[in-house]
């Protein structure tokens, strides 16, 4: 859970290489293909092309499944840099789409059809020029045992409760999407709301096997920005290993909301050595059981930016 706000400045779509921004400190890549897809070229060149103009300092990737962007948003909000740029990378798709089958969430399992995207988003830690505000951001994560997802589900009903209380007429964008265990959730926590709750939740731009990745909370937000309601937007996204990805989003001038008091977590990173297998993995790391349960926890592999920005 982030201790410290942070303020949107843009949402980009990968389409070529980007506009110099200056001033920006810090360069995080999420992708829930994990380390490996950096060996692609078409990788490459897009976390090239994405590069703040100047940066040469190291870049983490980020990873949480489908749910890495929150990691790399909490993991900006808790470091000291004033700005930084993330790139959710999941392209190209012929690779992302094999860690999807090794998972069996594609072939063999949900039939989620990996899309060939990336976006950027630009935070920074003032006001100055911002779209939106982030209040606040977290990972929670089915307990591992019989009762997880009816446990997963009370806690995601209490974190809406908590988070609606901060940021009163907040609309909120549903995790659902095709999967079975998305279903089975959300009938969990129809269950918790009970017959006579009001909650209705705006629909998701993933509406059916298309899917997005870390990509698809950025398109979300960039749907629900558009209307320009002025109300507050809480977007959540699910994660396999039984991960529910939230962040609170108001406008920028917005009276700044008291954080929620409960305890939880605080952010959690497994720093895995350098280096990236050229093969596909056998195993991802989110699929692990091990790392089950664990929120506000995410996998992160540091790649050299002064030798990787510089190679052709």
């Amino acid at each position: 859970m982030m201790r410290a706000g942070c303020y949107i400045t843009a949402i980009t779509p990968y389409s070529g290489p980007m506009a110099p921004v200056p001033g920006i400190e810090d360069y995080i890549v999420t992708s829930s293909a994990e380390i490996g897809i950096v060996q692609t070229e078409r990788a490459r060149q897009v976390i090239r092309d994405c590069a703040p103009i100047g940066y040469g300092g190291d870049i983490p990737l980020v990873s949480i499944g489908c749910a890495g962007l929150f990691a790399a948003v909490m993991r900006f909000a808790d470091s000291p840099a004033h700005s930084a740029r993330i790139l959710a990378l999941e392209t190209p798709s012929d690779y992302v789409q094999h860690t999807l089958d090794s998972a069996r969430l594609g072939a063999g399992g949900d039939g989620f059809v990996a899309q060939d995207a990336a976006h950027v988003l630009d935070l920074q830690k003032t006001p100055e020029g911002a779209l939106a505000r982030v209040d606040h951001c977290e990972i929670l994560s089915r307990p591992s045992c019989f009762s997880g997802t009816s446990k997963l589900a009370r806690s995601f009903v209490a974190r809406l409760d908590a988070l609606e209380a901060m940021c009163p007429d907040a609309r909120v964008v549903t995790f659902e999407n095709v999967s079975g265990y998305a279903r089975r959730l959300m009938q969990a926590v129809l269950a918790e709301l009970g017959p006579t709750a009001r909650r209705e939740f705006l629909q998701t731009v993933e509406c059916d096997e298309r899917h997005f990745m870390t990509v698809r909370p950025l398109l979300d937000l960039q749907h629900q920005m558009a209307e320009d309601t002025g109300r507050p937007l809480i977007v959540t996204c699910l994660g396999a290993g039984g991960r529910i990805g939230i962040f609170a989003v108001s406008p920028v001038h917005a009276p700044q909301p008291e954080p929620i008091s409960e305890a939880r977590p605080a952010l959690e990173a497994m720093v895995i050595a350098d280096g990236a297998d050229t093969d596909l993995p056998a195993e991802l790391w989110y699929m692990n059981r091990s790392f089950f349960g664990r929120e506000n926890f995410y996998f992160e592999w540091r790649i050299n930016g002064e030798t990787f920005l510089c190679t052709n």
